[in-house]
């Protein structure tokens, strides 16, 4: 099978509070980790926070004269009834000229998003796309405090 046939894939997405990227290794450290928002009010505005991504099957192109060949990450907070955007983030994902990149290579992306505001407590999805291609997502709960949660 031709592997640029084959789609990205998704193995993760992690919330956390920060991340540091291990300068020299470029190991990432994720600093509270969290699967939901605990609002003490409605409306209720998020800290700014990230989404750590890790994707594999990734198919880099070049244009001619580049030295890094590489890929568009787009990453939406989205409402999945009305597919109103709460925020989003950008970035890339390249590899120097003469690397390469074997196809089951977990590539980790860490994306800061904004602060956001929910009206309400509910569930939104967020969504990753690789060069305009959706290629997985995850939910994100808001809930108040009061709520019971269950992990």
């Amino acid at each position: 099978m031709n592997p640029r046939s084959e789609p990205s894939v998704l193995p993760f997405i992690v919330f956390s509070d920060l991340v540091i990227r291990e300068q020299g290794t470029g190991k990432i450290s994720l600093i509270g980790t969290f699967e939901l928002f605990n609002a003490p009010s409605f409306p209720f505005q998020t800290p700014p926070f990230f989404a750590t991504i890790g994707i594999t099957n990734i198919h880099l192109s070049r244009a001619a004269g580049e030295s890094v060949s590489e890929v568009n990450v787009n990453i939406r907070v989205e409402d999945p009834k009305s597919g109103h955007v709460f925020g989003n983030a950008t970035g890339k994902v390249g590899v120097l000229e003469g690397k390469t990149l074997p196809r089951e290579a977990v590539i980790p992306l860490a994306l800061p998003l904004p602060p956001m505001t929910f009206a309400e407590p509910g569930t939104v999805n967020v969504v990753l796309h690789v060069d305009n291609e959706k290629v997985g997502e995850r939910t994100l709960r808001i809930i108040p405090v009061s709520a019971a949660t269950i992990q």
